[in-house]
């Protein structure tokens, strides 16, 4: 019983690593790539996240340096902007 389960739990560990890690022939050649269900709801999930918390200092910069700005911040911009985010 004792192997039967040490088995059992390495195959288990196996397919959870399996999940994220695409496989070659499933993601690369093939006309119909298919991503692990893992990858899909991590990488594919958090990505435009990152993107943004990279990309928005930047950004504020811009817009505070930048003396017509694409977004006009007036006061009551701002205001709607705070309660809007803190009500949520």
């Amino acid at each position: 019983k004792t192997n039967e389960s040490n088995a059992s739990g390495r195959n288990g560990l196996w397919s959870f690593t399996n999940q994220f890690s695409p496989t070659p022939a499933k993601t690369f050649h093939t006309d119909l790539p298919d991503l692990s269900e893992c990858f899909q709801l991590s990488v594919l999930a958090w990505l435009p996240c990152v993107f943004l918390w990279v990309a928005s200092p930047a950004y504020i910069y811009y817009l505070k340096k930048s003396s017509r700005g694409y977004i006009m911040m007036s006061l009551l911009n701002r205001f709607k902007t705070v309660s809007g985010t803190l009500s949520h």
